[in-house]
């Protein structure tokens, strides 16, 4: 009887065999899904893209905390008309002569009032809070993406393996029924018969082989390397001890952990820190400073004092808009809430209905093996016909692509799980 151990050591031989044939001579790597997912979280394209997006948004922190420049002012007037030019004096030049001038020199500045430009700062701060946490959310669902990825090209590597295998079986069996046909042990139709069957495993082959190198270079560009990939299909990840042991207690680390409504509450804090500055932003700004002003030689001085009236603008429009925005994240919260108790409770459901059907599959795959082993053994010596050999062989493949299809189902509803709880984030 063929144990699961023993196919799985089948099938890894067998895709080391056409690793060589259909990837590149450069380099392979060995990857592991931790491995890929962390890969992706350090080298993905648009992982990088977005930190250049942080570190924009932290820039404006700078900007909140400058505080505005002095603002200097000069101003010239002559005397144009020669008649009063005359009286003050013969031959005085218009344009150089102090006694025909006028000269203003003023230096102001303007002031924030209310704590504006602390305000200021404090917003921006929880801007650039709230962009790290969406980065955080952002980069969990390439990573999550990435995990996926590499599952669909495990499931690949492990079809390969599956017809590679049963191919390997009909080839053989061709062989013998070659000669068998040659001493005329088998009529010719049984023959080409068996060849049609090895033709379509063929077929198939290089269909799986096309698929794999799709999944591969899909994966490839998530964790951005060019360098050929072979993924360890024996990696367990899957163990159970990183769960909690009930629902409720998944619901609540979730609700506190999940990178989505931790990017939610940090722009909620970020739309209250936004009215607090708005409402800064309506106290006018005075502007305060001295002045000097020589005036045909004769020396003035003075200061100067400007401040807005808050009469028709007070910034209501801006201050509305910030309150609308904080109802508005209050209302993300709880409707990221809501779908994390939906997330959760329809993903731990399909967790624990996918690893019972793996579990159920592991006999019936020890079964099929066995039936084909004894088939195949009585069909070489007379004892059952071609057909029911065919029949074996059938079952042997459905049932071998059905178990690796519930286990593709239960690893995948499995990283659905750590995914919807928040898991995931905090595991990679």
């Amino acid at each position: 009887m063929y144990s699961c151990s023993i196919m799985k050591k089948h099938f890894f031989l067998f895709i080391l065999i056409f690793l060589l044939e259909i990837t590149p001579s450069h380099s392979q790597i060995k990857l592991g899904l931790k491995q890929a997912m962390n890969m992706a979280k350090e080298n993905n394209i648009n992982i990088k893209t977005y930190k250049y997006i942080i570190a924009r948004e932290k820039t404006d922190i700078i900007t909140a905390g400058l505080r505005p420049n002095p603002v200097f002012n000069q101003q010239s007037l002559f005397l144009w008309d020669r008649k009063y030019i005359n009286a003050i004096g013969p031959n005085i030049n218009i344009v150089t002569s102090p006694y025909v001038r006028q000269t203003w020199f003023q230096l102001t500045k303007n002031y924030q009032l209310a704590g504006q430009r602390k305000s200021k700062i404090n917003f921006q701060t929880k801007d650039a809070l709230f962009y790290e946490k969406d980065f955080a959310e952002y980069a969990n669902n390439i990573v999550y993406q990435t995990a996926q990825k590499w599952l669909d090209v495990w499931y690949a590597q492990v079809s390969l393996g599956i017809i590679s295998l049963g191919q390997k079986n009909i080839d053989t069996l061709l062989g013998i029924n070659k000669i068998r046909l040659e001493k005329l042990v088998i009529p010719r139709e049984e023959y080409l018969r068996n060849k049609i069957v090895a033709e379509k495993y063929a077929t198939s082959l290089i269909s799986a082989k096309q698929l794999y190198r799709t999944e591969i270079q899909k994966l490839q560009f998530l964790i951005n390397t060019s360098d050929s990939i072979l993924v360890e299909s024996d990696e367990m990840i899957f163990n159970e001890g990183v769960l909690f042991n009930n629902k409720d207690s998944l619901l609540n680390y979730a609700l506190n952990n999940r990178p989505d409504i931790i990017s939610d509450r940090a722009f909620q804090e970020t739309s209250v820190a936004n009215v607090r500055m708005q409402k800064t932003l309506a106290y006018p700004n005075p502007e305060f400073g001295l002045i000097t002003n020589p005036q045909n030689i004769q020396p003035y001085a003075g200061w100067y004092f400007q401040m807005p009236l808050s009469i028709f603008s007070r910034n209501q429009g801006e201050i509305q808009k910030a309150k609308i925005n904080t109802i508005q994240a209050q209302s993300q919260v709880d409707a990221t809430a809501s779908l994390i108790k939906n997330e959760i409770t329809y993903s731990l459901q399909e967790y624990e209905v996918n690893k019972a059907n793996v579990e159920r599959y592991k006999e019936i795959v020890a079964n099929a093996n066995e039936v084909l082993k004894v088939i195949r053994y009585s069909y070489l010596r007379g004892g059952t016909s071609f057909l029911d050999f065919l029949n074996a062989q059938s079952t042997w493949y459905e049932t071998q692509k059905s178990y690796y299809d519930a286990i593709l189902t239960y690893r995948k509803s499995y990283l659905q799980l750590l995914f919807a709880t928040g898991l995931l984030a905090s595991n990679n």
